[in-house]
């Protein structure tokens, strides 16, 4: 694909994510189902349309910033609509939200442009060529919208109940936080490596991914 402007490409993708969070809004409200399944069908069919978009652009690393994206904005509405805001549902929607800041932030970082696509779909593209439309559909992004989706249940029961606060809740904050943080701290180290070296082969082996199951296999 030819080099695109990276300041275009961001323009293009924040464009995108703003239609597809005001569909995902609009068919929530509009839904008369069980919270759980109006969140559901909401994701699913922002799902939908980012994978409309990412054929248009014919890029299936659109979808990518879906990941951070969307726990925060499904945790964010159940809360809204609940109407009954607490500490404890409060600092879980925030920590959430701070997850995804971090993710997007590597993201962008790491985004160079609507002309690079991930490497694992240009595999995926070349492996099933004329059916990768549905692969993109269904392998790169309704299964993940799903999986995430399944991970924020415990997060939407909790809000659901009541929220609050007690041992158990604020010993589960401090994981999310503290997970995000070393998350941080792993991504600033590899930019740092990625920047000092050309050959991108090279395995990072020190700081926080010394611990990477995937680096003591390659040791």
């Amino acid at each position: 694909m030819e080099k695109t402007n990276r300041f275009q490409s961001f323009l293009i993708i924040t464009l995108c994510y703003i239609a597809v969070a005001l569909l995902g809004i609009y068919i929530f409200q509009a839904l008369p189902t069980a919270l759980w399944l109006s969140l559901l069908i909401a994701d699913l069919a922002a799902t939908f349309l980012i994978w409309v978009l990412s054929q248009l652009l014919n890029n299936a690393s659109v979808y990518d910033p879906y990941w951070s994206v969307q726990p925060p904005i499904i945790l964010g509405l159940t809360l809204i609509f609940l109407g009954e805001p607490n500490w404890g549902s409060i600092l879980l929607v925030l920590a959430i939200a701070f997850w995804g800041a971090r993710l997007s932030v590597n993201w962008m970082i790491t985004f160079h442009g609507l002309h690079e696509q991930d490497w694992r779909y240009d595999l995926l593209q070349e492996k099933s060529g004329r059916f990768f439309a549905l692969v993109n559909l269904l392998g790169i992004q309704v299964m993940p919208t799903l999986i995430v989706y399944a991970c924020l249940l415990p997060g939407f029961f909790y809000l659901v109940r009541g929220g609050g606060m007690n041992p158990g809740v604020v010993t589960g904050l401090m994981l999310i936080v503290g997970g995000a943080l070393l998350e941080l701290v792993a991504d600033h180290q590899m930019q740092t490596f990625r920047r000092q070296r050309q050959d991108r082969s090279e395995l990072l082996r020190g700081g926080v991914w010394r611990h990477s199951l995937f680096t003591i296999h390659h040791q």
